[in-house]
């Protein structure tokens, strides 16, 4: 394999990786507000309306996990293809 072909393989692979975190960011804080916006709508009413320190840290991180799973998923279904 080629110097040249090496660093395109590299550049795109650095691409692909930075793609997927910043989806995955995105994808994870804006599912984090909708499960905040139906607590405050739903059970908490107006006396706790926001998630706080360790709440939002475990829904975020739980959310992440889930997004991940999905995502190896997905990948999983596609490679398995023939």
């Amino acid at each position: 394999m080629s110097a040249f072909k090496r660093i395109t393989l590299v550049v795109l692979g650095a691409l692909f990786i930075a793609v997927a975190v910043l989806v995955w960011k995105y994808a994870t804080t804006a599912m984090t507000s909708l499960v905040e916006n139906a607590w405050c709508s739903t059970i908490a009413k107006s006396e706790v309306c926001r998630f706080r320190g360790y709440q939002h840290t475990l829904i975020w991180t739980t959310i992440g996990i889930m997004n991940l799973l999905v995502l190896g998923l997905v990948f999983d279904r596609l490679l398995d293809r023939p």
